[in-house]
């Protein structure tokens, strides 16, 4: 139903599966363009310079759909904790996917709790946080 925690399919290993494939694709995308530029001209100044304006268009629009995707799936991991942050099915699920891509801002409290060589596990929020 509306009110439903989707942990199955591709939710299963993905979180946010269609915001991490939209970031993956317009890198890809992205990458594709400086390829096709080296691949065809590449091999003087003037074919780079001719085309600056587009690679740097093409950076830019990855960039900015990337900042925008990476800020939603933050947002969203964030309602999703305080929904179903207290189930065991959604204790469970965050344990064993991954978030994808993510832009936190860390708080002041976060930023003093850091223990030097410590690594985070899949960038996944905890119910405690």
């Amino acid at each position: 139903g509306e009110d439903a925690l989707i942990t199955g399919g591709i939710f299963r290993f993905f979180r946010h599966p269609n915001y991490t494939g939209e970031i993956i694709g317009w890198a890809s995308s992205c990458v594709a363009a400086f390829l096709a530029v080296a691949a065809t001209s590449g091999k003087t100044l003037s074919a780079w310079m001719s085309m600056a304006p587009s690679l740097i268009a093409c950076v830019l629009g990855a960039s900015g759909i990337s900042f925008v995707l990476t800020t939603a799936t933050a947002g969203l991991e964030r309602r999703q904790l305080e929904k179903y942050g207290d189930t065991d099915e959604y204790k469970e699920w965050v344990g064993k996917s991954w978030v994808g891509f993510q832009l936190v801002k860390k708080t002041k409290d976060e930023e003093e709790t850091v223990v030097p060589g410590a690594t985070e596990d899949n960038g996944s929020p905890t119910p405690e946080e």
